[in-house]
């Protein structure tokens, strides 16, 4: 016969409509590539899922990669795992490219927890600084009480203050820079729990 796009939409949607799987894995087909029907990636991943979850290894597959490039809207890292998933079920049938792409994401998700392990120091570095002043007055509060003389208690970061801090830091054998910021007052805070607790 001619070919008719719109025609085989029409007889693939009647037989997706019973629930055959190959019927859903072609109308979806159709979605994904605007064939017969306007173009539609969600409408595609609806009736690949259906065959997919039929057990379909082609729908299996097919969803995988819409979800792999990125064509379903939804957060990265939950899209990249239900392409593993999908990619895995098809890997499981025999499907050696499937089975290719789920050694390469595991591969590529070892590196990014490798990379996550040695984060630490560095999210440390990138901390902000710099803090409010609520926090500033009881910085203030606390180098007060130990005699570091901060001046008032005002939230303000004035040099005599800074010089109060300065001073505490190289007391404390921390880096000198005369910073309000909050590994300082988280320090100041220990400090002080600790000599509450000797008096």
């Amino acid at each position: 016969v001619v070919q008719n796009d719109r025609l085989a939409f029409f007889w693939y949607q009647s037989a997706a409509e019973q629930n055959f799987a190959r019927a859903q894995h072609n109308l979806a087909t159709a979605y994904a590539q605007g064939k017969g029907v306007g173009q539609s990636y969600p409408r595609a991943v609806e009736f690949f899922t259906k065959a997919a979850s039929a057990g379909l290894s082609a729908s299996q597959l097919s969803l995988a990669k819409l979800y792999d490039a990125g064509l379903v809207p939804g957060e990265p890292q939950l899209n990249l795992d239900r392409a593993q998933m999908w990619y895995g079920r098809a890997a499981a049938q025999g499907d050696k490219a499937a089975a290719i792409r789920v050694s390469e994401i595991n591969a590529d998700l070892a590196r990014k927890k490798q990379s996550a392990a040695a984060a630490p120091a560095s999210a440390k570095i990138a901390r902000p600084t710099l803090i409010g002043r609520s926090e500033i007055q009881e910085i203030q509060t606390l180098l007060s009480t130990m005699n570091f003389n901060p001046g008032n208690a005002d939230g303000q970061l004035g040099q005599r203050t800074a010089d109060a801090i300065k001073l505490y830091q190289k007391f404390a054998g921390l880096e000198v820079d005369g910073k309000a910021s909050q590994d300082l007052l988280e320090d100041l805070r220990a400090v002080a729990e600790t000599m509450a607790k000797g008096s």
